[in-house]
């Protein structure tokens, strides 16, 4: 009975432990990123699913980034991401098939502290439309 006792609490101790490794990190947590940037680094990661429906989705709206800094676009396989009205980079679209879009954030045009670019991504022809905030750096 007492090693029955034994084996059970090892087990419900384990379980725990697991449960507690699978939920997924939360920006703002203590996990690695904030808005969007890998703390520590100068690099950006904007991961994108896919829903059952087929609509796209980021795990980061908005992503906020620096002049400078890199971001990359992690997702499907055939992807693209769209800058529709006005855009930081040097390009408004920026397709792939190998799952990653990367670009470096240039110096902003304007005067303005920071900047909100709305930008779509399209995955299978269906359109989300989160936003990347660039903020000037000083």
């Amino acid at each position: 009975m007492k090693n029955t006792l034994l084996i059970l609490t090892a087990l419900m101790l384990a379980a725990c432990g697991a449960a507690e490794r699978d939920k997924p990190a939360q920006s703002g947590d203590g996990s690695v990123l904030e808005g969007g940037v890998i703390k520590g680094t100068d690099t950006a990661v904007i991961a994108i699913g896919v829903r059952e429906d087929g609509m796209p989705e980021v795990l980061v709206d908005p992503v906020i980034v620096k002049e400078g800094q890199r971001v990359v676009w992690a997702g499907p396989e055939s992807m693209t991401i769209r800058f529709p009205e006005k855009t930081p980079f040097d390009k408004n679209s920026i397709s792939t098939q190998d799952a990653v879009v990367n670009a470096v954030v240039p110096r902003l045009q304007s005067d303005e502290k920071q900047e909100e670019f709305k930008y779509d991504i399209i995955v299978n022809g269906v359109v989300l439309d989160p936003v990347m905030i660039v903020r000037k750096q000083f």
